[in-house]
This record gives C-alpha cells, structure tokens and sequence, in this order.
C-alpha cells in the first residue's frame, strides 16, 4: 500500500469513528448503489467495511446481524454480491434501519432512507 493510500486510509479511518459522519458515509454510499442500479455494489461494500473497521466491531455485527465473522469478511475483501437481504442484514447489526419513503422530488419514485437506531 503505498504511503498515499494509508494516510487516507488512516484519515478515513479516523473520521468514520463517529456516528454522525459514519451513518451520512453509508447513506451516500446506498444513494449512489440505487441510483446507479447497482453498479457500485462494490463501492457500497467497501463503504460498509470501512465504517466496521473503524470501529473495529466484526465480532459486535455478527452478532446482532446472525452472519459469521468469516462470511461478513469475505463478503467485503472479495467481489461478492451479496443478496440485498444480507446487505439489509449487516445494517441491522450497524444498528440501521432502513425505510422507504416518497421522494420528494419525484412523487412518483421511493427514496431509499437508513435510519441510525438510538
């Protein structure tokens, strides 16, 4: 990894220790995977690693979400697709919900919302 992409790493890291900017990390990230129709399920997955990691809580998710620490880490070091429930699933152990409401700008569309559990 070069010097470059540590200290961003490390930058992100950091900054997505807290919950605000965590969560506003992940909406952005499920916005542009069904904005996109999906394309960037990668980057939705990286965005949901990153926010784990930097909270070191693995052991925390799986256990509220029901996924194996080894198939939530394989499902984020690899180009899996998950299925949406599982995606669904890890929200949950991040303590998000997730919710469906009318856009605002378009009547006629929904707007994919999560919703941090207090």
């Amino acid at each position: 990894m070069s010097r470059v992409t540590g200290d961003y790493q490390k930058l992100l890291r950091h900054m997505l220790k807290d919950e605000e900017l965590a969560y506003l990390y992940i909406c952005e990230a499920l916005g542009d995977f069904f904005e996109n129709n999906r394309t960037s399920q990668q980057v939705l997955l990286a965005s949901i690693r990153n926010v784990i990691e930097s909270h070191n809580s693995y052991t925390e998710i799986t256990q509220q979400s029901g996924i194996t620490k080894k198939e939530l880490q394989n499902m984020l070091a690899t180009d899996s697709k998950p299925r949406l429930s599982t995606i669904l699933q890890i929200f949950k152990g991040l303590n998000y919900c997730v919710n469906c409401v009318e856009a605002t700008n378009a009547p006629d569309e929904i707007e994919i919302v999560p919703i941090l559990l207090e």
